[in-house]
């Protein structure tokens, strides 16, 4: 299978939009620093011997929607092998869902948002803030207020 590292830019870009797009909380984010995100891994709740994975494109049965998915795992642990390579389809593309968290405050458990990640052909696509506000990041426009991408 295909793998995607991202560059230190793109893991800048990600993080740039997490940065915009968090909830406000109690204690809001204020630097790129203190943005601290969890890659979730995805479980087939349909099809129990498909095996969990990051790249939720590997594990469902329905890439449009993603409704045979939920939540198995998150942690750091999880970001980090992101970064080293992370696998995509035999088509070479993978979305992957982030939970956002300020580094300084993540004792409390505090879930800021979402952030999602879109990739195509081996590239990065799309950046984009789940169930929060509308930031988002595509080749073309850089990081934008917008609505909905097509993605």
């Amino acid at each position: 299978m295909e793998k995607f590292k991202p560059t230190p830019a793109e893991w800048l870009t990600i993080k740039e939009v997490a940065l915009r797009g968090h909830f406000t909380t109690d204690e809001p984010i204020k630097t790129i620093a203190g943005v601290q995100l969890e890659l979730r891994t995805n479980v087939n709740v349909n099809d129990r011997s498909k095996p969990s994975h990051i790249n939720k494109l590997v594990v469902t049965n329905d890439p449009i929607g993603l409704n045979d998915l939920d939540l198995d795992d998150l942690g750091t642990h999880w970001t980090d092998a992101f970064r080293k390579g992370a696998e995509l389809t035999d088509d070479g593309d993978g979305v992957f869902d982030f939970y956002i968290y300020n580094r300084y405050y993540r004792e409390h458990g505090e879930l800021c948002g979402n952030v999602g990640v879109r990739i195509r052909d081996g590239k990065m696509v799309a950046i984009w803030i789940s169930g929060g506000n509308d930031w988002s990041w595509t080749p073309e426009t850089g990081i934008v207020r917008q609505g909905n991408l097509n993605l």
